[in-house]
């Protein structure tokens, strides 16, 4: 990473060239996935809690995934 990166300036890291995004990923719960955007997910859940018990613990799971698929 040293060789990519120009400098540190303060606690940021400042590239050569502009940073820019390559991949994404979507993944819905299952009213998002009978909606008019339905096609356009990469993963619709049926299960919009993935079994966890708290919404937070749900959205963590649903980061990770969708982070998963656009790697």
């Amino acid at each position: 990473m040293a060789d990519v990166v120009q400098r540190r300036v303060g606690g940021s890291l400042r590239f050569p060239n502009r940073p820019s995004i390559i991949a994404s990923s979507t993944i819905a719960g299952p009213m998002e996935g009978k909606g008019p955007l339905a096609r356009w997910f990469d993963c619709v859940v049926e299960d919009d809690m993935f079994g966890e018990r708290t919404p937070e613990k749900a959205e963590r799971r649903f980061m990770r995934d969708a982070i998963d698929v656009a790697l």
